[in-house]
């Protein structure tokens, strides 16, 4: 691992608490367990055999009195959509002449609605660019940062994708999405495919 990744991971893992992080790998499988039992989708596999650092906000914590903790609780669940949370956020880091480069993988899992997906992934969008602005400016990053975000509705709307031979003819359609001057490129995918995280990583690297 090359020095500008290993300073990235070493010292983003410190401002990411440990009871949201994930372990993203080739078999990896996606749940949202508040959708289990209903017409919502509430799974997708994932093959995210790529060094990655990820987390989720939509799980559930206790604090030592067992009483659920809201990871946004600071914000006013009053306000309609204002604490809605992302179901997985995959960062991808790599060098690159002597820079670091991010490509950010913001999913969520929807059923055949999905409004308002898009408008949850530019919040994502824009919480972990928070979270970026903190790692450099706590910690002595000596190089530039290239931040590439790619959001993923996982709907059972969508139609399946048609599988190709191999992942070289493989073709994944972004479409950019952008409010009040917040932008990100959206792909739409059928949960009951296995997502290829690593051939998309490596198609949009």
């Amino acid at each position: 691992m090359s020095s500008c990744t290993s300073h990235f991971i070493e010292n983003f893992t410190n401002i990411i608490n440990v009871d949201i992080k994930e372990t993203v790998n080739a078999n990896y499988k996606l749940i949202e367990k508040n959708n289990i039992g209903t017409g919502k989708v509430s799974e997708m596999s994932i093959n995210g055999s790529i060094n990655n650092l990820s987390f989720t906000l939509d799980k559930s914590l206790t604090c030592s009195h067992g009483e659920e903790i809201n990871i946004l609780r600071f914000l006013n669940s009053s306000t309609k959509n204002i604490t809605k949370k992302n179901d997985l956020i995959v960062i991808c880091p790599k060098d690159k002449d002597g820079y670091l480069d991010l490509h950010i993988f913001i999913i969520e899992l929807k059923s055949d609605k999905t409004s308002g997906a898009g408008n949850q992934i530019l919040c994502g969008k824009i919480f972990v660019d928070y979270l970026i602005s903190i790692y450099k400016l706590h910690f002595d990053c000596k190089f530039d940062v290239k931040v590439s975000y790619y959001g993923i509705i996982a709907s059972s709307k969508t139609v399946n994708m048609r599988q190709a031979s191999t992942s070289k003819n493989s073709f994944y359609n972004f479409n950019p999405i952008k409010k009040n001057g917040v932008e990100i490129k959206i792909l739409n995918w059928n949960p009951k495919t296995k997502l290829p995280l690593n051939d998309i990583y490596n198609k949009t690297s």
